[in-house]
């Protein structure tokens, strides 16, 4: 009897915190978001470094103990920034293996969440999602799922994960923009573009990637573009094209009955190089279409909602094209993914009395 009372009064001191997660495992960036407020996210580059034990690395994790069956027990690693800092070469980036999003999974939501994880008694309910679920689902969930022990700085942190459901890459978006019950789904990642046709949370079809076509390959087309050599006077490169793409300098255009509205320019060393990128992404955005449409034109003549999602959706000209083909953009393109799996995890954690 005593020893109950002393475990209970054990409780009230460390009481369980759980919280819910969407997790979105992409090929460039991992995303976590646990509440509904912008500073209830995080991203971080999809880039895991195994190290030696190095207590100078600042940054640096530990697995100490776990009864998930990754294989980072008595490992250590260093998760994006810190990894890339380190050595770009030597990692793994999700990317690079179709089992990376299974494989990595574990490092990069433990480095995610590692701020939000309490010393002790912490539970994290996981919505998550993978590009194959089919081959993908059993390996990502085991990986994850289990009672861990994790050092990093010097901190020891023990906290356990549940794995509530592991979706399809896109269902995320579909919850979150509340589709309609026939959808289809255009997803332009910088490293693959994606159509998926749905009938509620299930796949209608198996979906079609768009692997060498993808927003890199934009920024591959607009930097070896002849027009932007002559504007620039040399050839830009990948990565200057890359940040003007993602840093559009916001200006003011007022009309002869003076109205004002905001536009984006994109700039390179000062010269505005706007109408090249609007050119670009036209052409690229038109054969990609072609390529989607010839081969879901069934789903997509059948899809009561048609939705465009990712990065390349923050491009005007991209954007302009998409909305004329009947789609409607993402409230928050990079994050919509994330944003529904919160959503779901929220609701199931509800369920399941978390």
């Amino acid at each position: 009897m005593v020893q109950a009372v002393e475990i209970i009064e054990l409780i009230k001191k460390h009481p369980t915190k759980v919280f819910s997660f969407g997790f979105d495992i992409g090929n460039l960036h991992g995303r976590i978001q646990w509440g509904k407020k912008k500073s209830e996210r995080q991203i971080c580059a999809s880039y895991v470094l195994e190290i030696e034990e190095d207590k100078s690395f600042p940054g640096m994790y530990k697995c100490l103990t776990s009864t998930a069956s990754h294989k980072y027990v008595n490992k250590c690693w260093l998760t994006g920034a810190e990894a890339l800092d380190v050595n770009q070469r030597a990692g793994s980036w999700v990317k690079n293996d179709n089992v990376g999003k299974a494989e990595l999974a574990f490092p990069i939501f433990a480095h995610l969440a590692w701020d939000e994880i309490e010393a002790e008694n912490t539970v994290l309910n996981v919505a998550l999602s993978v590009h194959d679920p089919a081959a993908l689902k059993k390996q990502a969930k085991a990986n994850l799922e289990g009672i861990h022990e994790v050092e990093k700085d010097g901190v020891v942190k023990k906290f356990e994960i549940k794995v509530l459901a592991v979706y399809a890459e896109g269902i995320g978006v579909i919850r979150g923009e509340k589709a309609k019950k026939l959808s289809f789904l255009f997803d332009l990642g910088s490293n693959t573009l994606i159509g998926s046709a749905f009938v509620g949370y299930e796949s209608r079809c198996e979906p079609w990637y768009g692997e060498f076509i993808a927003g890199n390959q934009l920024i591959t087309n607009i930097a070896s573009c002849s027009k932007i050599s002559e504007i620039l006077k040399r050839k830009p490169t990948f990565e200057e094209v890359r940040q003007c793409l993602e840093n559009p300098v916001a200006e003011t255009k007022v009309n002869k009955k003076g109205e004002s509205r905001n536009i984006s320019k994109y700039k390179i060393a000062g010269k505005d190089i706007t109408e090249v990128v609007n050119c670009e992404a036209e052409k690229w955005l038109k054969e990609g279409l072609n390529d989607l449409e010839g081969m879901h034109r069934k789903n997509i003549v059948e899809s009561q909602d048609k939705i465009a999602t990712g990065g390349c959706c923050l491009i005007p000209k991209v954007k302009e094209i998409l909305q004329a083909r009947g789609y409607r953009i993402a409230a928050e393109p990079l994050w919509s993914n994330v944003n529904g799996l919160f959503e779901i995890a929220e609701t199931l954690t509800k369920k399941v009395g978390g």
